[in-house]
C-alpha cells in the first residue's frame, strides 16, 4: 500500500489491515529539487487493526528530511524503514522491539534508540543522529553502546550531539 501525499502536513491511517499486508508506504515528494528541503510532518498509525510488517518513509531526493512531530506509530509495523531522506523521530512514540532500517538517515533519543529490536543499513550507508539532552543521557548512550553484540548496527555510522540547550559536561568514550 502507498502513499503520496505531496502537500499534507499530517496523516491518520484507520482500519483493519486484513491479511497479506507487507508494508505501507509514505511517498515524500521534493519541494526544490536539488535542495536541502525540511518539513514537518506528524503520522498516527494508533487507529490501525492488524499488523503489516514495515512502515516505510520513501523520500524522492536524499537531501530532504521530516521532522515528525506529536506522532505515534503504532506497535502494528514491526519494522519501520527509511529510504533516500532523514526523518527525525524524537517527539515520535515508536513501538518498543521495533526494527529500524535506515538507508539514509534517522534522528533519534537515547530511549528510542535502547528501545529498537535492532538497527540495519542494508545499503551501508545507514547514518543515525542520536540527540543527548543530559549528562545523564551521555552516560545511557555510553553504557549501551558498550553493551550491545556485535552485528547490532549492521552498516550503520552513529553520530551523537546535544541539544541547542545542552552541552555535554562529561566526555565519555564507547569501546
Amino acid at each position: 500500500f502507498s502513499l503520496n501525499i505531496p502537500n499534507a502536513g499530517s496523516l491518520t491511517l484507520t482500519g483493519d489491515m486484513g491479511a497479506g499486508v507487507d508494508q505501507f508506504v509514505v511517498s515524500i515528494s521534493n519541494i526544490t529539487v536539488g535542495s536541502a528541503d525540511t518539513r514537518s510532518f506528524t503520522i498516527d498509525t494508533t487507529g490501525l487493526v492488524g499488523t503489516a510488517d514495515r512502515l516505510v518513509f520513501d523520500f524522492v531526493e536524499g537531501l530532504d528530511r521530516v521532522v515528525l512531530g506529536a506522532s505515534v506509530i503504532s506497535s502494528a509495523f514491526n519494522v519501520v524503514e527509511v529510504k533516500r531522506g532523514t526523518v527525525d523521530f524524537t517527539s515520535t512514540d515508536l513501538p518498543a522491539s521495533t526494527g529500524l532500517v535506515v538507508n539514509s538517515g534517522a534522528v533519534l533519543t537515547v530511549a528510542q534508540l535502547s528501545d529498537l529490536a535492532y538497527v540495519q543499513s542494508l545499503s551501508g550507508q545507514g547514518q543515525i543522529q542520536i540527540i543527548v539532552a543530559s549528562d545523564a543521557d551521555v552516560t545511557a548512550i555510553t553504557n549501551y553502546l558498550n553493551s550491545v553484540s556485535p552485528g547490532f548496527f549492521t552498516g550503520t555510522t552513529f553520530t551523537v550531539g546535544g541539544t541547542p540547550t545542552y552541552t555535554p559536561s562529561t566526555t565519555q568514550t564507547a569501546s
